[in-house]
C-alpha cells in the first residue's frame, strides 16, 4: 500500500510529496527486511528495485534486487517498467530498451503500454541525436587534430 501510493503520485495528487517520500522509505525499508528472510521473494525484489528508484537512492542495490526478480518473473511488466525507470535514473537510455520493449509485450493494461511505446520512441530518438552529436563531435577533433599536425609540420613544434 505504501509502495502504491508513491506510484500513484502525480500533479493531480492530493498527497503531500513529502508524505509520499515517507511512505515510499518505509516502504523501502520493509522490503529490504523481507528480501532478508526471502531473497527469491519476487515481490520483495521488485518492491525493494522499485521504492529505491522512486527515491533515486542505492540504485546500485536497486538494479540488483530488480534484475534478481526480472530473472525470476522475465514476463512480470511492472518490473520491467521498474528497470526501465532505474537505467533512466543511472542515465543509462541504451538499457532501457529492452525493458520497454517487454513492457510493451507483457503489459496488460492500455495506460502502461501506451506510456512505453511512446518512451521507446523518445529512447530511441534521443540515441539517434547523441550518437549524431558523438560523430560530429568525433570529426571536429579529427580535422583539428590533423591541422595541428599540418601546422606542427609547417612551423615545427614550439619549444617550452
Amino acid at each position: 500500500v505504501l509502495l502504491v501510493s508513491g506510484l500513484e503520485s502525480g500533479p493531480l495528487s492530493t498527497r503531500k510529496s513529502e508524505d509520499t517520500q515517507r511512505d515510499v522509505s518505509r516502504a523501502m525499508k520493509w522490503f529490504g527486511e523481507a528480501i532478508a528472510h526471502n531473497n527469491q521473494d519476487v515481490e520483495a525484489l521488485w518492491g525493494y528495485g522499485t521504492a529505491a528508484t522512486l527515491l533515486d537512492k542505492d540504485l546500485d542495490l536497486a538494479g540488483q534486487a530488480l534484475v534478481a526478480a526480472y530473472k525470476l518473473a522475465p514476463s512480470n511488466s511492472e518490473i520491467s517498467v521498474s528497470l526501465a525507470n532505474l537505467k533512466s535514473n543511472q542515465q543509462k537510455p541504451d538499457e532501457m530498451i529492452p525493458y520497454l520493449e517487454d513492457t510493451i509485450r507483457y503489459a496488460t493494461d492500455l495506460g502502461t503500454r501506451r506510456w512505453a511505446a511512446e518512451t521507446l520512441v523518445e529512447v530511441r530518438a534521443f540515441i539517434v541525436q547523441r550518437d549524431k552529436e558523438l560523430e560530429e563531435n568525433r570529426k571536429q577533433r579529427e580535422e583539428s587534430e590533423k591541422m595541428l599536425a599540418e601546422y606542427e609540420k609547417m612551423y615545427g613544434k614550439k619549444k617550452k
